[in-house]
């Protein structure tokens, strides 16, 4: 794991300034790798490439980067992992090529020489982002993952096309002066992060997973570059999808092989690797195959809360000793978060507002003093039916459909007009539900909006609404769709497998591997997904929702739950589902309070100049009550807060 940046310049410059400006960029990133870190130049193309590197494969100078090609056509920076990389190497054995050493980053440089980007691209099975210089063709190409676990963002800074892992690549070349972007804005208060392809700020982009982006110096003058995709969920899903597997035990048996066979693949490193484990499914499931395939017992961390109801520790504590792991566990106080809260805004480098932010980067800090490496649990949920809104929604769908749009409407502003008070007391009296007045409003402003099932999925994942008036002076659409392109095209699926493929296009990418990569990065730590592996995702589509959601109790992802039996005794995990979560909600009444109002005063609210301040200070005073729960709402604006007045200065 590593970071990567570079630039081709509009203006010839002197070598020496050249390299002044290459050293800087990628200086800027040497927190994702601190072992080595070195750029090339070429001074006649005004073309450079930077890389900092993390070594986990090859941890000789063999293995460092940028790196050439035996033909010399070819200068790679690289960042990720290859995990078939021996075999791609089996492959080119009757090119008898004379390898300089063992690492993924040579065996994709030659079998690019050899094979061509494209085949190559198609064999491996792995994250990455990459930049590669085709001196023949003058030619950049950038390219990353199918599912976007690792970072890749490009744009222009004063005409200059630059790259790099990370947004501040391009806030540290000279003259940077881009404007935040309107439109990333209007995303990221629904969603909490930015989607791809857009970035915080004008004319910078991320490069959309399973994407490639070339760029020949012929075409700089007029500022064109050719984006392809060669890899995407659509095609996986309508390839796989018509060979559903009926029989549960066949499924289950077959999914077991593939994830276990994943895992195997994922645990090769030359230096020390263990696993995240929460005591949900998906870490344990993960561990239980990591400690199945390891001679010795792995490491495995787990982070808990003083505040017992989020605290998860003792779950995990219990699976450890069950599958006899070495465990590490880390119990945090709001002290401890709070220490850490202004350090997000570096970290994340752009607004991103997933307050599991924090326990992920504490777990990676403290797992980063054992090893280099981790296994985590995810993207279970998106691909076998984890989260809670799959099975709230068709249910919440069920008790309204019936009422025609404008009755249901009718009825939600009536209940609107409630105060919540009067609320709490009918649903305590006639339910027993205590203090339950702010999530039937919530309830309530649904109902006069949503008129399909599919648009209650997507509301169910949308933070702030079209209706709340949270930006002033700007376009605000609830246009979250827009950029699930992988989607368009689906035919003949129910609504939850549809918002499922939604999840794994937007949600998956740009806030959870987003999350976990700056967190694990931060601290040098290299965070491995084995539910990313590109068989597990075929066969995911194979397998029918009935097999994944049941209409039980803690029955989502049935049957990874089945498979996770095998290893470790049901009573252990038989649990609703939590998340990885932080009760950032009541600190935000505690010790958090303080320094998250002063963030949000009415002067520092203008200073920004894109949130209304009424309506802030109106949900602010409403969660203070402790009647509602706007967490993530106010979460946002908080970190969006304290990420501007960071950035700019």
């Amino acid at each position: 794991m590593c970071g990567i940046s570079g630039f081709i310049l509009s203006q010839s410059r002197a070598y020496g300034e050249l390299s002044k400006i290459s050293k800087n960029i990628i200086n800027t990133l040497s927190h994702r790798g601190p072992d080595h870190s070195d750029v090339w130049i070429d001074q006649e193309f005004r073309v450079s490439l930077g890389h900092s590197r993390l070594s986990i494969i090859e941890l000789s100078e063999n293995g460092n980067q940028p790196m050439k090609s035996l033909s010399e056509r070819y200068v790679l920076v690289f960042n990720g992992e290859i995990y078939n990389h021996n075999e791609i190497r089996d492959n080119l054995k009757k090119e008898k090529i004379i390898w300089r050493g063992s690492s993924d980053t040579e065996t994709l440089i030659e079998s690019i020489s050899t094979n061509g980007l494209d085949k190559t691209l198609n064999y491996c099975n792995g994250m990455y982002a990459f930049a590669l210089w085709d001196k023949k063709l003058r030619k950049l190409t950038l390219a990353r993952d199918p599912m976007g676990e690792k970072p890749l963002y490009y744009g222009w800074v004063n005409n200059n096309f630059v790259f790099g892992s990370e947004i501040r690549v391009f806030k540290n070349f000279p003259n940077f002066s881009n404007k935040i972007s309107n439109e990333s804005m209007n995303f990221y208060t629904q969603t909490n992060s930015i989607p791809a392809p857009l970035s915080i700020y004008e004319n910078i982009f991320k490069l959309n997973p399973g994407s490639k982006l070339e760029f020949f110096m012929e075409n700089f003058c007029n500022q064109t570059f050719e984006i392809k995709k060669f890899w995407s969920l659509k095609d996986s899903h309508n390839t796989n999808s018509a060979n559903k597997i009926n029989n549960e035990k066949d499924a289950t048996i077959k999914l077991k092989t593939i994830l276990s066979n994943s895992v195997k693949m994922q645990m090769i490193s030359d230096v020390p690797i263990g696993s995240f484990l929460s005591g949900g499914v998906d870490s344990s499931l993960i561990t239980a195959m990591m400690q199945e395939q390891s001679n010795v017992p792995i490491n495995t961390f787990t982070i808990g809360f003083k505040e017992r109801v989020f605290d998860e520790s003792v779950d995990a504590r219990k699976i450890s000793s069950h599958l006899k792991t070495n465990h590490h566990e880390l119990i945090v106080s709001p002290d401890d978060c709070l220490s850490i809260v202004p350090k997000i805004a570096d970290i994340y480098d752009e607004p991103f507002a997933d307050s599991s932010q924090i326990p992920t980067y504490m777990i990676s800090k403290e797992a980063r003093k054992k090893v280099k490496v981790v296994l985590t649990g995810d993207a279970a949920d998106e691909l076998f039916g984890g989260y809670n809104r799959y099975t709230l929604a068709p249910k919440y769908w069920n008790y309204i459909s019936f009422l025609p749009f404008p009755l249901r409407k009718l009825i939600g502003k009536l209940i609107l007009t409630l105060p919540v008070e009067s609320l709490d007391i009918i649903f305590k009296n006639l339910f027993k539900k205590i203090n339950y007045g702010g999530k039937v409003k919530k309830m309530a402003s649904r109902l006069t909006r949503v008129k399909t099932i599919d648009e209650l999925l997507l509301d169910l994942a949308t933070v702030w609404q079209e209706n709340d008036g949270i930006l002033i002076n700007k376009i605000f659409k609830n246009t979250q769709s827009k950029y699930f392109s992988d989607c368009s095209g689906i035919t003949n699926e129910d609504s939850v497998t549809k918002m499922m493929i939604e999840d794994m296009s937007n949600y998956l990418p740009n806030d959870i591997l987003c999350k976990v990569d700056r967190a694990a990065m931060s601290n040098g730590l290299e965070t491995r997904v084995p539910f990313l592996d590109k068989r597990v995702i075929d066969f995911s589509f194979q397998i029918p929702l009935s097999m994944k959601i049941k209409n039980q109790n803690y029955g989502n992802k049935w049957i990874l739950r089945k498979i996770l039996s095998d290893y470790v005794p049901e009573q252990l995990t038989n649990k609703p589902k939590s998340g990885f979560e932080v009760p950032i909600g009541m600190w935000l009444r505690g010790p958090l309070k303080i320094w998250a109002e002063n963030l949000i005063k009415k002067e520092r609210i203008e200073a920004s100049g894109f949130f209304n301040y009424e309506i802030i200070k109106k949900f602010w005073d409403e969660h203070q009550t402790g009647r509602y729960d706007w967490t993530p709402r106010l979460w946002g604006v908080i970190i969006f807060q304290s990420w501007f007045e960071k950035n700019s200065q």
